[in-house]
């Protein structure tokens, strides 16, 4: 019940919700393997919940989400794209 009440409102309501924990530790841990179980268990929660959860609240399923975050974290060091145009 205490959970659900930190969860649904108050000042730090975003920052105690599983959701926001989970994409903060993804932001801070992208060289590490991370796994629904051990980020389940980071925010104490099952994992098939987690899954359903993280899916409803943002869109993506959780290791969607964590492989947009990495690409995201490469683009700028990848070399720009250059076209070449080739006569054919």
């Amino acid at each position: 019940m205490l959970d659900t009440e930190r969860y649904c409102g108050g000042e730090d309501a975003e920052e105690t919700h599983p959701i926001y924990k989970m994409k903060l530790y993804i932001k801070r841990n992208l060289a590490e393997e991370l796994t629904l179980e051990s980020l389940a268990e980071l925010v104490h929660l099952h994992p098939q919940y987690v899954s359903r959860l993280f899916k409803q609240k943002t869109g993506l399923t959780l290791m969607d989400y964590i492989i947009q975050i990495r690409l995201e974290k490469a683009m700028p060091n990848l070399p720009p794209y250059q076209f070449q145009h080739s006569l054919f």
